[in-house]
């Protein structure tokens, strides 16, 4: 449950409340956390000097400046306290109050935060982790009116505590913000409970028992009548429950910051622990009530360890293990913090602390009542010095493909986290992102099987997986189904990734519809203000192709180009580097193009498939810039390429090009070799061969080589017949009659080509015509 204690006015007493009362609620069993978010005016710490390990080095002023592109890493400043007779608390400190502290309060712009980098959706997640790991997050709230109280009045609480002077000002500033606090969680794109009010007056004088502070009292409960009655029975009043909860002040806790014992704080606590159930036994029955809430905190619960995977090695590979499971939301534990985790993987190399692994499986072996899982990443069995046969063991780990170990530890977790609300949804959120990565291999089946188990587990609405849902149907090509999904997902979380990862899907399912003015506006929101490197870049390559389909070339280069750029280094570079250059020459850009060829061709990432196509563009355009001889040796590459491949389709391609250009440098031996090659990759039965044939008879037809293009075309015509091929058979004829009109022998060929051509139809028919028609003697 998240708390946030709250004034209108500063003075009133509100970090001395929250201190006691978390003091009680650890007491009595509860894991509890306070954090400190008066950022302008830190002093919760104060509270707990005498208990702290140490002085806060780190505090939320640095992790939410830093939480850009990534989680919000709360629990690395976090400090734990053991207070004798009260149990183990948490602290979230502001920050180190050193000189510089406000120098990075002031760099801190929290619009840019929520609108650039999403913090709102990041807030929602560390919401989320903290419930998981505490019973009550209690949160110190600055006073007044600023720009990150929202957060802490309206995203984040459960419970809002108004700790209240009873004095105007006060009692009426406070309504104010308990109703924007409402309407704001009202329009709150994040699915929110309604929010709970509970007002204390707070530091009256306890000598004063004049008529005055009864009429405060009483104007106190009237003001907030509605807020009591969202949570009160009807069988008690807000005044009762007012006077049950109003903290004295007594003047020897003047001095100093005191943890005190008080009846009042006693029964905020009791209030908070029975999460302000049954208020009529607290006015009723208060030693009952403060009992039963002693006895909810002893009795034992389903508690999670802080962080879910400690990831042990100091290898790259270990690094990014750890990596990969943060990304797919995994709490995972840092380095020192051994002692929190309840899983385990072990990345075993030379680096690897003997002694460290010996501490994990001692940890091990000592809570054998504790369900753990236990992966070792290892090249052989051998390398682990003290088996257990719970060891999960990857061999081979360099051989890594893809991320797969990450992903199959991720979803044996996610399948061990326990069977609460909040872990059936963080397991869901897990496998959902599981998911969306094999989709992004294209693995649609195995995304779908994660997507049905993350539903089952979850049985609530996850942006994660209304998202991954809405992609899969759009691979299996059902539009409207992905459509409904991810118009959801814009909706309810607007500001995720995962909106972004949805409007450019919707993008593309307007370019299948024809409707590309809504297609570029949704890309041009996701590459708003976007600086996710891959999402940027996908949108980018949606737009230009967008662009190309409308004739909007210049457009579709500019974000080719800004692609590209943006892809440097990485795995997508040579295709884009193809794509332009291939974009340049259709547009007769040749200049702009070959150096983008060149670059594709050279590049080893460059998938085979684009090999060839790269190597032949690279040809193509060397020939139109006049450069035969650096064509040549392109072309000859393609060719090589094909044949080594055995590809008989390509190798027609390539040696097609190869011989026109071979045939105007006049390198006869060449063009013999060539075909030669050709011929040797093809076989005899191949429907590529006559193929060949066609252009071999074609090429020696206009080198006046006549008796070897009367051969080829011969030949060419043998396989036609045996095809039943009717047309092919047409054109080898012509080509028969062009290689035999110097001889003056046509006739016959042609009165052949006009009886067979006599029963074609269609397009064909009228192109073959159009030959004859050319042709001398018809």
């Amino acid at each position: 449950m998240f708390v946030t204690f709250y004034s209108y006015k500063g003075g009133v007493g509100r970090t001395f409340c929250l201190a006691n009362v978390a003091v009680r609620l650890s007491a009595w069993g509860y894991r509890v956390l306070c954090v400190d978010w008066d950022l302008y005016s830190p002093g919760l710490h104060s509270y707990f000097a005498p208990w702290l390990p140490e002085p806060p080095a780190l505090g939320l002023v640095d992790v939410i400046s830093t939480a850009t592109k990534s989680p919000i890493e709360w629990q690395k400043p976090l400090l734990h306290l053991d207070i004798p007779e009260a149990g183990k608390l948490s602290l979230l400190p502001a920050g180190h109050v050193d000189k510089g502290y406000v120098t990075r309060l002031r760099a801190i712009s929290w619009p840019q935060l929520f609108d650039q980098y999403d913090l709102g959706w990041r807030l929602e997640t560390l919401r989320d982790e903290m419930n998981l790991d505490y019973d009550f997050v209690l949160v110190d709230c600055h006073s007044g009116i600023t720009e990150a109280g929202d957060i802490c009045t309206a995203q984040l609480p459960d419970v809002l505590m108004l700790c209240l002077n009873p004095n105007r000002q006060n009692l009426d500033g406070a309504l104010d913000v308990v109703h924007r606090s409402m309407s704001l969680r009202d329009e709150s794109r994040y699915d929110k409970s309604q929010l709970l009010v509970v007002p204390i007056i707070s530091r009256p004088d306890a000598r004063d028992e004049h008529a005055r502070a009864d009429e405060w009292r009483q104007r106190t409960a009237e003001t907030y009548a509605d807020q009591y009655r969202a949570w009160t029975p009807k069988n008690v009043t807000p005044l009762d429950v007012l006077n049950t909860t109003t903290v004295p002040h007594l003047p020897e806790w003047s001095f100093g910051e005191e943890i005190v014992q008080n009846e009042y704080l006693t029964n905020i606590a009791a209030l908070l622990a029975h999460e302000l159930a049954e208020a009529d036994r607290l006015v009723s029955d208060r030693d009952d009530y403060v009992a039963a809430a002693r006895e909810r905190g002893s009795q034992p619960r389903h508690r999670r360890l802080s962080h879910n995977v400690f990831v042990l090695g100091t290898s790259l590979a270990a690094e990014d293990l750890r990596r990969r499971l943060v990304a797919f939301g995994l709490p995972v534990a840092h380095p020192e913090a051994l002692s929190t985790a309840q899983h385990f993987a072990v990345v075993l190399d030379d680096g690897t602390p003997r002694e460290a692994v010996r501490a994990v499986t001692e940890k091990v072996r000592a809570t054998p009542d504790t369900p753990r899982l236990l992966f070792a990443i290892t090249e052989k069995h051998s390398d682990l010095d003290e088996p257990l046969n719970t060891w999960h063991a990857f061999l081979d780990a360099d051989k890594d493909i893809d991320g797969e170990i990450a992903r199959t530890i991720a979803g044996a977790v996610a399948g061990a986290i326990n069977d609460s609300e909040d872990g059936r949804g963080l397991a869901g959120q897990i496998l959902a992102r599981i998911g969306e990565e094999l989709l992004g291999l294209g693995r649609v089946a195995e995304a779908r099987d994660h997507a049905d188990r993350a539903g089952k587990l979850a049985k609530r609405w996850l942006v994660e997986l209304a998202s991954l849902t809405g992609q899969i149907a759009y691979h299996e090509h059902d539009l409207e189904e992905s459509d409904r999904l991810l118009h959801e997902v814009v909706l309810r979380a607007s500001q995720s990734t995962q909106a972004r990862l949805a409007q450019l899907t919707l993008g593309r399912i307007a370019m299948h519809r024809g409707a590309f003015d809504d297609a570029y506006t949704r890309f041009d929101q996701v590459l708003a203000g976007e600086e996710d490197g891959t999402l940027r870049l996908a949108a980018l390559r949606a737009k230009a192709d967008a662009a190309e389909v409308t004739g909007r070339y210049q457009e579709a280069l500019d974000c080719l180009t800004e692609a590209a750029t943006l892809s440097e280094g990485t795995d997508d570079a040579a295709v884009l580097a193809l794509t332009l250059g291939r974009m340049h020459a259709d547009r007769a850009n040749l200049a702009d193009a070959e150096p983008w060829l060149r670059e594709a061709v050279e590049s080893a990432k460059l998938p085979e498939d684009d090999h060839f196509t790269a190597l032949r563009r690279l040809g193509d355009v060397a020939d139109q810039r006049g450069h035969l001889e650096t064509a040549a040796e392109h072309l000859d590459a393609a060719l090589t390429y094909a044949v080594d491949r055995l590809d008989a389709d390509r190798v027609v391609d390539a040696v097609a090009d190869y011989l026109d250009v071979l045939r105007r440098l006049g390198r006869t031996g060449d063009i013999d070799f060539a075909l030669r090659r050709a011929h040797a990759a093809l076989t005899d039965g191949c429907p590529e061969k006559v193929r060949l044939l066609g252009v071999e008879a074609d090429l020696r037809l206009r080198s006046h080589q006549f008796d070897r293009a009367k051969a080829a075309y011969t030949e060419a015509r043998t396989l036609y017949q045996l095809r039943e091929d009717r047309f092919g058979e047409v054109c080898a004829l012509i080509g028969l009659a062009r290689a035999e009109e110097p001889d003056g022998t046509t006739d016959h060929r042609l009165r052949e080509a006009r009886r067979l051509v006599a029963g074609l139809r269609g397009a064909e028919a009228d192109w073959v015509r159009r030959q004859l028609d050319d042709l001398r003697g018809w």
